[in-house]
């Protein structure tokens, strides 16, 4: 793999994380490194919260100065990044497998980079700052054309497909993490709890019939499926690709 030109959007550490960037060889091996601030990082994230991340408390957890850290990592945003990219990894090696459909392999590619956000869930907080540059971003995003390469879709319906999907797998795990963590400081494990009645003391039918109609099927009494509303959105997403497919 060549070093990035000028004008690559690699910067130093994108560069070594790609293994664009040779090591030197000779001498001692540097105590800091790019990979050991990033690894830190992570652990003050997942303790701590993403908001606690900042250059000066990782450069704490390292026990050294936060000047040395830019020797390494050219800015909090890209340590951000890199700790994404880090923590998820990359996808599974049998994303697509040679048995999948385009769809029954685009499915397995938003269920298992669900589970990884899930595992990850900090990371839900780090903006998206640009462009999929990082390399696990990246096999992610191979990963994922590869699935839809198998449809009737051109390279550009591919991309946006991608990026359909990818933007609902985020929102989803987002919203389900607020909650959960709403839940938590209110010391319940229903995130329902209590809704539908307050909603019956405040609404009429007159005013909402259509909410009406939902709260006397039940809808918000139970939470019987928590997977449910991802895989319906999930589902009917695939289902509008998939009339992009047929003849």
């Amino acid at each position: 793999m060549s070093a990035p030109s000028d004008d690559s959007l690699l910067t130093p550490a994108l560069a070594k994380a790609w293994g664009v960037q040779a090591s030197n060889a000779r001498g001692p091996k540097p105590a800091l490194s790019a990979d050991r601030i990033i690894r830190a990082a992570i652990s003050v994230a997942a303790a701590e919260g993403v908001e606690a991340v900042s250059m000066k408390r990782v450069a704490a957890e390292l026990d050294t100065g936060p000047m040395s850290l830019y020797r390494h990592i050219a800015s909090k945003d890209e340590l951000l990044n890199l700790m994404v990219d880090t923590a998820c990894g990359p996808p599974d090696p049998d994303l697509p497998s040679g048995t999948d459909t385009w769809r029954t392999g685009i499915t397995r590619w938003a269920w298992t980079l669900r589970q990884r956000y899930q595992e990850n869930l900090w990371a839900m907080s780090v903006p998206v700052t640009g462009p999929p540059v990082a390399p696990n971003t990246a096999r992610w995003m191979e990963a994922g054309l590869q699935c839809l390469a198998k449809s009737r879709l051109d390279e550009t319906e591919q991309v946006s497909g991608i990026l359909l999907i990818s933007s609902f797998v985020r929102s989803e795990t987002t919203l389900t993490a607020q909650i959960g963590a709403a839940m938590q400081r209110a010391g319940t494990t229903d995130a329902l709890n209590g809704y539908a009645d307050t909603l019956r003391r405040v609404t009429t039918p007159r005013e909402f019939p259509a909410l009406t109609r939902v709260l006397a099927a039940g809808v918000f009494d139970a939470d019987d499926e928590p997977d449910f509303d991802f895989r319906f959105g999930l589902e009917r997403i695939l289902d509008g690709i998939e009339t992009l497919t047929r003849d």
